[in-house]
């Protein structure tokens, strides 16, 4: 049995942006001015701030966002070709070692599941290893917002870790990697016995303060985790 199972968010964690709001861009781009469509981003951003703080529900921050701008299938598929370029440099080498460890890497986010697969494949983690959300669309291909299920709340992760636990699909002690409230709650439960905040695309003050360990660079998040995984 691993010593260990690593659990990551993605948003800001895996890749360096918000992903859910570099889609709306795409859409701002093609149906606002340059100006307008700067403003409306950094609106939507604040919109993803309070919901990466816990001052909002994930469903809440979701539909808000997708109220702002016209998001659609055609921009998701448009959006997934892209991503790839936005891997935070240094992750997969931390991936390749905890791998080579024998412990087993697992991403867990409120994302929707196709901006990460691509991500998940160049990293070498299986699919069956990714957990997120599914996008509604409506008739015309607008995206509407997310399927209901276990990431669809802000204790999502939490409740998801639980029901791998549950399953024997995870074992050992869980160590989730993340930069948002949803990443801190299952440390907060008891479910993650190690929560390893990081800050080095965002700062999020509520996992500054409560993080037992915080990073604000790739380098010192790997370090510690080498450390872990020493005998």
């Amino acid at each position: 049995m691993p010593r260990f199972s690593f659990a990551f968010d993605f948003d800001s964690t895996l890749v360096s942006v918000e992903s859910l709001d570099e889609l709306i861009a795409l859409s701002l781009a093609e149906s606002l001015p340059p100006q307008a469509a700067k403003d409306a981003l950094s609106e939507i951003q604040s919109i993803t701030d309070a919901g990466m703080n816990g001052d909002i529900d994930l469903v809440t921050s979701v539909t808000s966002r997708l109220k702002r701008a016209r998001a659609t299938r055609r921009h998701l598929q448009a959006f997934t070709k892209r991503i790839i370029r936005t891997v935070t440099p240094g992750i997969p080498a931390i991936i390749r070692e905890i791998q080579q460890s024998g412990c087993p890497v697992f991403i867990l986010s409120g994302a929707l599941l196709e901006c990460i697969l691509p991500i998940a494949e160049q990293l070498g983690i299986p699919a069956g290893n990714v957990f997120a959300n599914r996008p509604v669309f409506d008739a015309l291909g607008n995206l509407m917002g997310i399927e209901s299920g276990l990431l669809a709340s802000t204790d999502g992760k939490t409740r998801c870790l639980q029901a791998l636990l549950d399953s024997g699909t995870l074992s050992g002690d869980v160590v989730m990697v993340g930069d948002g409230i949803s990443d801190l709650h299952p440390y907060r439960a008891g479910i993650a016995r190690h929560f390893l905040g990081v800050g080095f695309h965002r700062r999020r003050e509520v996992i500054a303060r409560e993080a037992p360990h915080y990073f604000t660079s790739v380098s010192a998040l790997h370090d510690h985790i080498r450390s872990l995984l020493r005998p």
